[in-house]
């Protein structure tokens, strides 16, 4: 062996050598992590490295994950990853953007009657069920009647609860008429459209899933189902979108393939494997995956809002000057920065930052300007108010003992506070009293959290819910949220009530600013954070990968599977 040779083998080895000392070290790192996390992480860096990228290829399955079936009927099933899954089979009406704005999907335009009450909506034509049967009005009145017999049994019920009647206009349009006049009445029209001609016969019904799989007209179609163990898609040849847009191409992966867990954290521990190539983060868990290399991540505002709510029946928070005193001296950056990295992003209001009514022109100015009044009240001006008994001296801060966050989040207000002169205690209690408190007004500042509907609605916070439907559940329970703090502003209600009645996307657009310079100025809740989910996938996993809140499968028809079958030219 020649000397040259014999140099090039010591530097391999060396390098190998090296490679080794640097995994154990990585390894031994890990050790600090709490046992909980430590079991759902895997140190194997080297998969991506075998991956070559060549853009786009045909082939390949993707492996997903989901707990064990409630049901297999789409209208009635409560399981959240059965209602991702099946909305790659199942269209619905209309489709919500990731600005949170709709757009047409089974439906290509919609009309709205002078008067508010009577929506129109016109079927998209050229589209067919995957049995071969083109899709019609019909097969959405059927849909509603079965979401209508079904009464509270389906989470799509509440989409049509301000539905008072409809009718088949012809075969490609239906009508739906009012019980209130809804400006977001296209947003609720989300559900799932099912086959009138498959479920239909009750036949069909009894043999789904053993013998006949039902119809959809979405990018797969079931393909296979084993009971207890997983379920098959497979890419819908007969996809009316690609016909749209002129690519015969997509789905680029023709096959996926479901499998059934008890847990999530089971789901983990073959995420960890490589049998299971996505999962779902929630916010507690964002940062777990973020130094692994192996994977990519994408995170998106998840709709849990944080914020906290004021006590308004006391004579001294009454006044909106002591609100804004108090508002401003929380410093809500330094919250998500120490507190939430990473996990948060700050909102004032319930609307998911990047909706396409968060921020205009008019609500960035005023919100400036509001800023610059906020700082006005420098120290010796927060001193004056408290000595002459216009701020409160003392404040009790309640938050509920189960959620560790929000205990932090508590104790950093209270100390923001305690820097501006006040006296500030954390009570902190369990869920249940915590409500109770709040409930019968006995308590001054309280961190809540709540759930925003997919559509952009105010007014069951800030106001009396608009319609009988609004009903949305606390994140740490089951209580309906309400304006829980007993704001009253008829500006407010009234301005809120012209947005739903509104017919012009313009309007509403300046309605809300108007809304928010209000809410801005009075300061009926002091908003925190939206907390943020995260969607890790395995490096094979490439393509247009873009979640959002309102489809976490978002463009998938565009992903493929890096190193798959074969090149697109």
């Amino acid at each position: 062996m020649n000397r040259k040779l014999r140099t090039v083998i010591a530097i391999i080895i060396a390098i190998i050598y090296t490679c080794l000392i640097t995994s154990c070290q990585k390894h031994d790192s890990s050790l600090s992590i709490d046992i909980d996390k430590q079991s759902l992480l895997t140190l194997d860096s080297t998969k991506s490295d075998s991956v070559v990228d060549d853009g786009p290829v045909k082939g390949g399955v993707l492996n997903l994950f989901c707990t064990y079936p409630d049901t297999l009927d789409p209208l009635l099933t409560k399981n959240p990853y059965l209602q991702k899954y099946f909305s790659l089979i199942f269209d619905s009406m209309i489709k919500l953007d990731k600005s949170q704005k709709p757009m047409g999907q089974l439906c290509d335009k919609w009309y709205i009657s002078e008067d508010g009450y009577t929506w129109t909506f016109h079927v998209r034509e050229g589209i067919v069920w995957q049995d071969g049967f083109p899709f019609t009005a019909e097969d959405i009145k059927f849909t509603i009647e079965k979401i209508i017999s079904h009464k509270q049994n389906s989470i799509y019920s509440v989409l049509i609860d301000n539905i008072s009647s409809f009718k088949i206009v012809d075969r490609n349009t239906i009508e739906f008429r009012l019980k209130k006049p809804n400006a977001f009445t296209a947003e609720l029209m989300t559900f799932p459209i099912i086959s009138s001609r498959f479920y239909g016969k009750s036949e069909n019904v009894i043999k789904a899933f053993n013998t006949k799989f039902p119809p959809g007209t979405g990018a797969y179609s079931f393909e296979a189902y084993e009971e207890n163990e997983s379920i098959f898609f497979t890419a819908n040849k007969s996809w009316w979108f690609r016909k749209l847009n002129n690519n015969t191409e997509i789905p680029y992966i023709p096959e996926i393939k479901i499998k059934f867990f008890k847990n999530s954290r089971e789901a983990f521990s073959a995420f960890q494997t490589g049998s299971i190539d996505i999962i779902s983060v929630n916010d507690d868990d964002t940062g777990i995956y973020s130094w692994k290399t192996d994977v990519t991540s994408k995170k998106y505002a998840n709709g849990k809002w944080d914020f906290i709510s004021i006590n308004l029946s006391d004579k001294i928070l009454s006044d909106k000057v002591v609100r804004q005193f108090i508002s401003s001296c929380i410093n809500k950056s330094e919250i998500v920065g120490d507190i939430l990295p990473g996990r948060a992003v700050e909102s004032e209001i319930p609307l998911i930052p990047g909706s396409w009514l968060y921020e205009t022109d008019e609500w960035v100015e005023t919100l400036s300007n509001n800023e610059k009044k906020l700082l006005a009240l420098n120290i010796d001006t927060k001193k004056q108010l408290i000595e002459n008994g216009l701020a409160p001296k003392k404040l009790e801060i309640l938050v509920n003992e189960e959620n560790s966050d929000r205990i932090k989040v508590a104790e950093k207000v209270a100390q923001n506070l305690k820097n501006n002169g006040m006296e500030v205690t954390v009570n902190i209690v369990k869920w249940d009293k915590l409500i109770s408190l709040v409930q019968s007004k006995k308590y001054d500042l309280a961190i809540l959290g709540c759930t925003i509907p997919n559509y952009p609605d105010l007014s069951y916070i800030y106001s009396t819910p608009y319609a009988d439907y609004q009903r949305f559940t606390a994140t740490s329970g089951n209580h309906v949220v309400t304006n829980i703090s007993g704001y009253k502003n008829d500006e407010v209600a009234c301005t809120i009530e012209n947005i739903y009645k509104s017919k012009n996307r313009d309007e509403i657009k300046r309605l809300f600013s108007e809304l928010k310079i209000i809410l801005n100025d009075e300061i009926p809740y002091i908003g925190l954070y939206f907390y943020y989910n995260s969607v890790i996938y395995n490096k094979n996993v490439r393509g247009n990968i873009d979640p959002y809140i309102w489809d976490e499968y978002n463009n998938i028809a565009e992903w493929y599977i890096s190193g798959g079958h074969s090149s697109l030219k």
